[in-house]
């Protein structure tokens, strides 16, 4: 195990490297400006408040103020988001969101522009014990020498990462470690492979000059000899420097030899390799380059690229995109625009963009989904659980239908589910499991209750809509528990990560599978969290036992 020394950097050099390398600005750059780029829904309802909402989001800059505070959190490993807010009271006292009438400005500082009050971080106040260790103001040191203190619930936090106690680097304290610490090594010798390129191309033709030594070790003494050499290489130095032609005499040779650059090329991949790889981005985004090795598609390393940056999303901007439209639907009722608090579903918009061919495959699959739900609803009439007559209604009114949201119609009618239930156990699906079909495939389908509802699952993997709706509690519920080969247990799962089992087709025996007999565990890319890998799938947990994500692919 190698330990390294501490690497202290002034904040004048990291602003200088921001500006002058080559590729470490688009390291800094690409997470925050990714993260916003599709956008986000609210899913409300009502659309006048939607658009009364954004309509103020982007009066007040928001996404560009939102990214420019990530890109200097990055870069300095932290910065403050001050809310100026008309609620009556001064900058140094607590917000009162019920009197926050007017959400009046923005604005952004980084790390070197704002100074946390040390002494109130380790005052004890009972009635809010869970801010202990957390400064309660903020000083704000303009570059234009303007100063005033803001309170912290005021203020929206970036920092990148978290600073571990332990951390040599205290002067980030109630932040996060700059983004070029981590990356200077890979950073020197991306730059120390690129910069010697030229220069060994320069130095690739090595001049051979060949004479006749005999004359010259005829000389007199051993100072002349050597004398003669050297004027000889100056001649032939000065030819070739200023004239481009070499001038010898009728008994002498001159000629080139190239000297090989066999491994110069992996060597300059390698260095590539290394800093993708700290900077946890795929080169086809940080050099634009080609994925590279037999049958490379890219298409992992965008999956893993679109994993960190919804975590991203997650941990750096829900929380103050969702203070903001707080603030801003307070400041609607105020006015009269808003006449009760909406219910708010927050999500970021996909960050994927289907080519057209791409868009044929969704299409194709949802040909192929259309006659499952037939084959199901055949299934239900054939039960009696569905009329024929409410499925041609469905179709009647716009061209589809939602063969759950029909059942679920049903099944709030009293003694549906047990009637249904019998009437199943009564058919002959497969010889030795009831309610179970065998498909021509292989594929086994099996319908199980959940949630008082008969829902539909495919090799343990639950389908449909309502298979989507019940997969966080059916995931949490089965893995709730299940121990993990290095001692760890489960303790939840994450809707994301249940989404994407259900995308992936992996059953709760897959899952287990992988915690219990991974060949390979590593940090994740969030603070405590676990990579276990078993083959091609990888599970991502978190410190406290949550199941995070999960992964299909190198």
């Amino acid at each position: 195990m190698t330990i390294r020394a501490a690497i202290f950097i002034d904040d004048m050099t990291l602003a200088l490297e921001y500006e002058t390398h080559r590729v470490f600005p688009k390291i800094i750059d690409s997470l925050p400006n990714e993260a916003l780029r599709g956008g986000f829904e609210l899913g409300i309802s009502d659309g006048e408040i939607s658009e009364f909402i954004m309509e103020k989001y982007n009066e007040l800059d928001c996404d560009y103020i939102l990214t420019d505070a990530g890109i200097n959190a990055r870069l300095f490993g932290g910065a403050l988001l001050v809310m100026f807010v008309d609620d009556g009271q001064g900058l140094d006292m607590p917000l009162d969101p019920k009197k926050a009438h007017r959400l009046i400005e923005l604005r952004m500082y980084p790390r070197t522009e704002a100074i946390p009050d040390y002494g109130s971080a380790y005052s004890f106040d009972a009635k809010q014990p869970w801010k202990t260790g957390k400064p309660e103001f903020y000083d704000i040191m303009t570059d234009t020498g303007g100063q005033f203190r803001v309170h912290e619930s005021r203020c929206l936090i970036f920092a990148n990462g978290k600073l571990k106690s332990q951390s040599m680097y205290q002067q980030y304290k109630f932040w996060g470690i700059p983004e070029y610490l981590r990356l200077k090594q890979p950073l020197d010798n991306y730059s120390l492979a690129y910069d010697m390129s030229p220069k060994m191309v320069e130095r690739s033709a090595v001049p051979i000059y060949k004479t006749n030594l005999e004359r010259i070790m005829a000389e007199d003494g051993t100072g002349a000899k050597e004398k003669k050499l050297r004027k000889i290489v100056r001649r032939l130095s000065r030819s070739l420097r200023f004239d481009r032609v070499a001038a010898i005499d009728k008994n002498e040779e001159f000629s080139y030899t190239n000297a090989s650059f066999s491994g110069v090329k992996d060597a300059l991949q390698a260095a590539k390799d290394d800093l993708a790889s700290a900077a946890r981005m795929p080169q086809t985004k940080l050099f634009g380059s080609s994925p590279g090795g037999l049958n490379a598609t890219g298409e992992s390393d965008a999956e893993n690229w679109h994993s960190e940056v919804e975590a991203y999303q997650a941990l750096n901007l829900k929380k103050p995109i969702m203070t903001i439209i707080d603030l801003i639907i307070r400041e609607g009722i105020f006015k009269g625009k808003i006449k009760e608090y909406p219910e708010i579903n927050f999500a970021f918009k996909p960050l994927e963009v289907l080519s057209e061919l791409e868009e044929a495959q969704l299409e194709l699959e949802k040909m192929k989904v259309s006659k499952q739900k037939a084959d199901i609803a055949a299934l239900y009439c054939e039960l009696g659980a569905l009329d024929p007559s409410e499925v041609r209604k469905g179709l009647k009114e716009d061209n589809e239908y939602d063969i759950e949201d029909l059942v679920h119609e049903e099944v709030n009618k009293p003694s549906f589910l047990a009637k249904f239930l019998d009437e199943l156990k009564t058919k002959s699906l497969q010889k030795d499991h009831e309610h179970v079909i065998i498909r021509r495939d292989g594929a086994k389908e099996e319908w199980k209750t959940i949630n008082g509802a008969p829902v539909l699952f495919v090799d343990g993997v639950p389908q449909g809509d309502i298979g989507r709706k019940i997969a966080k509690s059916y995931y949490a519920n089965e893995l709730k528990g299940v121990k993990i080969r290095d001692g760890g247990v489960i303790s939840g799962v994450s809707r994301h990560a249940a989404e994407r089992a259900c995308e992936r087709g992996w059953s709760t025996n897959d899952i287990e599978d992988v915690l219990q007999n991974y060949n390979s565990s590593y940090p994740g890319n969030t603070p405590n969290s676990t990579f276990y890998a078993l083959g091609l799938r990888k599970v991502l947990v978190s410190g406290n036992g949550n199941i995070m994500s999960m992964y299909q692919g190198g």
